[in-house]
């Protein structure tokens, strides 16, 4: 008897047969939504670092501005101290511009409002003169615009969170739908197997029942045994051996 024939191997192929669906179907789902497990995708290091740099950036502008309000104290500041302070926030304001070009492709936001500001914020500060009448006016008035930065500023940050809440939520809501088909495509394939199973067993339940009431009747000396189709498995094979032995005892006591 060939092993192909055999119940070992229907049980093997049944159980190949399910392992293949499994892997198609995960294999699909991967294809359709390749996170669906691992849903979460952590930023990439030069989004986390830019916008790591774009709140640092704008932390120093707070401190400066600070810096800038102290000197409404002063009767007289010097111009050395207007200087230092245009000099860094110009440093501050490229250090904002340059980590708005990556977070703007990223987030699709518009960064240009806030560089405006800054921009006019630092030609307020450039246009300071301690010596005028209309200084401490000016200093007051830059230091209210800086207000501006602030909204324009929180604005940026609540869109970014905005953004990557709506992106998790989608994700998540993806990576459900693909464990929900996953569960119920495993599901089907279960009850596939055990239907085929129980096909099986059922087949071998007739013959074995088919065996044993020939075992019996054979027994009270009855040797008028039907013949019915038999599997192509190791208890088709015993049927077949049995019935041929049976046909040879039937000749004997002829």
């Amino acid at each position: 008897m060939l092993f192909k024939n055999s119940v070992k191997y229907k049980l093997l192929r049944l159980v190949c047969l399910q392992a293949g669906l499994f892997v198609l179907v995960l294999a699909s789902l991967w294809l359709i939504n390749p996170r669906w497990v691992f849903w979460h995708q952590v930023e990439s290091p030069h989004i986390t670092e830019s916008l790591k740099a774009f709140k640092h950036h704008y932390g120093m502008l707070n401190t400066l501005n600070l810096n800038l309000a102290k000197l409404r104290a002063h009767s007289a500041p010097r111009a050395n101290e207007l200087e230092k302070i245009g000099i860094e926030l110009h440093q501050q304001i490229q250090g904002i511009k340059s980590a708005s070009l990556t977070a703007q492709q990223h987030f699709k936001l518009d960064f240009t409002v806030l560089i405006n500001f800054l921009f006019n914020y630092k030609s307020k500060v450039a246009t300071l003169d301690p010596t005028l009448e209309s200084y401490d006016q000016q200093l007051w008035d830059t230091l209210i615009y800086f207000s501006r930065i602030q909204s324009e500023f929180f604005y940026i940050v609540d869109e970014i969170e905005r953004f990557d809440s709506e992106k998790a939520a989608q994700e998540l809501k993806n990576a459900q739908n693909s464990l929900l088909i996953w569960g119920l495509t495993s599901l089907m394939i279960i009850i596939l197997g055990f239907v085929i199973a129980l096909n099986y067993a059922r087949i071998w339940q007739k013959q074995i029942a088919n065996l044993l009431n020939q075992v019996y009747r054979l027994s009270a000396d009855d040797y008028t045994l039907t013949s019915e189709e038999q599997s192509d498995d190791e208890l088709g094979y015993l049927a077949r051996a049995f019935g041929e032995a049976v046909d040879r005892i039937k000749k004997k006591n002829a």
